[in-house]
């Protein structure tokens, strides 16, 4: 039996008395409406397929140039869609090449409503200018070396620690 075209006529004909149902009695009633969702096509940066105890999942990261307020909404987006795609968890890690990056070791994307938080997805962050290059180096990990020249040096009698004081250092 296919219920969801009677419900619909239901609902666009008496759609406010719904609220009593959601507990909604007390807020203003502004519209009713079936809404077809829009299909919305997205690439992410890079998506990573893992296994870890015994569980498959996947992370999904995405590279920052700049600081952008619209990130955790980027984030939730990309996640939400990943997450019903791939039907596994999705982690998403954003990796800022370049400071100023927003506070704090994550980006939350929340949804408020009288003040209260009533949902809320956290991202993982990297500050790539955080990461000690000579760490880096040591991994031997040939995919993160051209990424050596962003990354923090500890590394103090050599070239390349000489390089980066030098590119570091303010101009005249």
């Amino acid at each position: 039996m296919d219920t969801d075209v009677s419900l619909k006529r239901l609902f666009k004909a008496c759609g406010r008395d719904f609220v009593w149902l959601t507990g909604d009695q007390e807020a203003t009633v502004l519209s009713v409406d079936v809404l077809e969702l829009q299909e919305i096509r997205r690439s992410v940066d890079c998506l990573i397929r893992l296994h870890r105890s015994g569980e498959f999942y996947y992370r999904h990261i995405e590279f920052q140039a700049k600081n952008d307020p619209r990130m955790p909404e980027r984030c939730f987006r990309y996640n939400t869609m990943l997450l019903l795609e791939l039907k596994a968890p999705v982690l998403t890690t954003v990796l800022y090449l370049a400071p100023p990056a927003p506070p704090g070791r994550e980006l939350v994307y929340r949804v408020m409503l009288g003040g209260a938080e009533v949902n809320a997805w956290r991202f993982s962050v990297v500050r790539l200018w955080e990461i000690d290059a000579g760490e880096a180096l040591a991994s031997k990990a040939a995919g993160l070396m051209a990424l050596v020249p962003l990354m923090k040096f500890e590394i103090r009698d050599s070239k390349l620690g000489r390089c980066a004081r030098k590119r570091d250092a303010p101009e005249h």
